[in-house]
């Protein structure tokens, strides 16, 4: 009975110094992972501290539960994590992460701007975020000279970017866009170098492919390029409801007779050639699209509800499928 009362003791001590050895490892040296890629991580008021934890896990911050919740239990601090959106690296350990919580440092996010946000949708974006008082980005890019472009819509690359809350700079961000549309297109510059079209152009239909295709579909977009560009050099109107969307900034409303009747420079059904300014900021895709278009017999294209495209080679056919797959039928 001695000899196993012996070792269930040493294994309880043994099992006791692994699992301390582990807790103090995971505090001080292990992190979620070895990346040290930033993510957002955001605390609401009234969480307890083990949905901070289990929250913490799920995002891979942190490799294990107990270890934190051990770190919480002896060193304090549970009752100190305070709310808000913190910026972590992933290869932080237990101790660095729960100082920071405790801290409240919530001066650094990362903001994400989606492939085919304008200007004024990206100035939503900030003001929602606390950054901005809503209209002022969009003031900001109509008056900067920061940036030698008449117009910096559809230059400004949509990505994640990091950005200090306070003090937060408008210029910072729209330099760090910039310099970004900059480096993804630089392997193509060669290429709109050799295109008939200029840069600016070339801009302005990536802009209407980008609003105008469904999902992610490289070839869909190069169809859909090639019908403008076709519609452009053949003089016709481009008859793209996107860009009277764009500018009553209005992308969910049905739009009117009345909004088409208006012979404004962004109604493409009125008025030919390209809109006076791109109409979102194109992701890279979309901008190859622009460069390299398929060309095809078609020069119309419509979408069903489930964002499929049927594309029609004469008006008649065209009208047809608004038919049949919209039930607009005239």
């Amino acid at each position: 009975m001695e000899k196993i009362f012996r070792w269930l003791l040493i294994f309880f001590l043994l099992a006791g110094l692994y699992f301390s050895a582990r807790i103090f490892w995971s505090w001080h040296y292990g992190g979620g992972s070895d990346d040290d890629i930033k993510i957002n991580f955001s605390i609401e008021k009234g969480m307890t501290a083990t949905q901070v934890v289990d929250q913490l896990f799920l995002e891979g911050i942190i490799a294990d539960r107990l270890a934190f919740l051990a770190y919480l239990f002896f060193y304090g601090g549970g009752e100190k994590i305070q709310a808000g959106e913190y910026l972590i690296a992933k290869n932080l350990s237990i101790s660095e992460v729960a100082d920071l919580l405790k801290s409240g440092d919530v001066n650094e996010l990362n903001i994400t701007i989606p492939e085919g946000y304008t200007i004024r949708q990206i100035d939503e974006l900030l003001a929602r975020k606390g950054l901005i008082n809503p209209g002022e980005f969009s003031t900001f890019m109509a008056t900067t000279d920061l940036i030698a472009v008449k117009n910096l819509e559809g230059y400004l690359f949509p990505d994640t970017y990091q950005v200090v809350r306070k003090p937060f700079s408008m210029a910072s961000l729209t330099q760090q866009m910039y310099q970004n549309f900059e480096k993804k297109i630089s392997a193509l510059k060669n290429d709109i170098e050799k295109s008939p079209y200029s840069l600016d152009e070339i801009i302005k239909v990536a802009s209407l492919t980008e609003r105008e295709a469904f999902g992610n579909d490289y070839k869909e977009k190069q169809r859909i390029s090639g019908i403008i560009w076709k519609r452009l050099s053949q003089g016709e109107v481009l008859a793209i409801d996107a860009t009277t969307r764009y500018e009553k900034n209005d992308w969910e409303n049905p739009l009117t007779v009345e909004d088409f009747d208006r012979a404004t420079p962004y109604n493409t059904r009125r008025k030919k050639g390209l809109p006076p300014t791109a109409i979102s900021n194109p992701g890279l895709e979309s901008i190859k699209a622009a460069i390299y278009p398929i060309d095809t017999d078609f020069y119309y294209y419509l979408h069903d509800k489930r964002g499929r495209v049927h594309f029609s080679k004469t008006l008649s056919e065209h009208n047809e499928k608004k038919c049949r797959v919209l039930g607009n039928c005239k």
